[in-house]
């Protein structure tokens, strides 16, 4: 069977679903593949930063509008702790966190918002409501073709 002789309902749903899958690619692949590298890069020069400069941290986390902002929000909650060192000068020795990282650095803010995850969480209820829909049209289609 070739393209042409094809019924139109075929076609019709053959390019639904193609576009589907275009959507969730552009969508959502794509995005998310650059938001796990974005992590990463951040992950990666956290872990090689002074922790106790928070300067330091806050100019990594300036590069993102998002993190950036999570980070001013959740810096505000830090409190150095600072000790006389043997040259007599107060140097911060530990910072201290009144609120937990994970309050504004979580799952919802760094991956679900910014992918939109509530459409493609429903992505498969909206295939298999058209695959139902597809395989009755075929039934209906096929038993009125029937003939005794």
């Amino acid at each position: 069977m070739t393209l042409a002789t094809m019924p139109m309902h075929t076609l019709i749903i053959g390019g639904v679903l193609a576009f589907v899958v275009l959507l969730f690619l552009t969508l959502f692949l794509v995005p998310a593949l650059y938001q796990s590298w974005k992590l990463g890069r951040f992950t990666k020069r956290l872990i090689a930063a002074d922790s106790t400069d928070l300067d330091a941290l806050s100019a990594i986390f300036k590069k993102d509008d998002i993190l950036g902002h999570l980070w001013e929000e959740f810096r505000d909650t830090l409190h150095e702790q600072k000790d006389l060192d043997a040259s007599g000068t107060y140097k911060t020795t530990a910072i201290r966190q009144t609120v937990p990282a994970e309050t504004y650095f979580s799952e919802q803010m760094l991956v679900h918002s910014p992918l939109r995850t509530e459409f493609f969480k429903h992505l498969p209820g909206i295939l298999t409501g058209i695959g139902i829909i597809g395989t009755f049209s075929g039934l209906i289609a096929g038993l009125q073709a029937f003939n005794v």
